[in-house]
């Protein structure tokens, strides 16, 4: 630990204070919502396609292994 000096953020990024808070502080500052990000249509169709994917290959995966009990 530093110390228990007062701590001069005028040379640190604003990101950096999240390391100095208390646990509780920390929690409370975690738990705020993030706006959504905005994705071009390219990115969400991508993510979609992903989706589909990982739901087929689930199934691919539980029918070999119901098949093979």
């Amino acid at each position: 630990m530093k110390g228990h000096y007062p701590m001069d953020w005028s040379a640190e990024s604003p990101t950096s204070h999240i390391d100095h808070l208390e646990p509780a502080q920390l929690d409370s500052h975690t738990r705020r919502p993030v706006a959504r990000a905005v994705l071009s249509r390219r990115a969400r169709a991508g993510l979609w396609a992903l989706r589909v994917f990982v739901l087929i290959v689930t199934a691919m995966i539980i029918y070999t292994f119901v098949t093979h009990l």
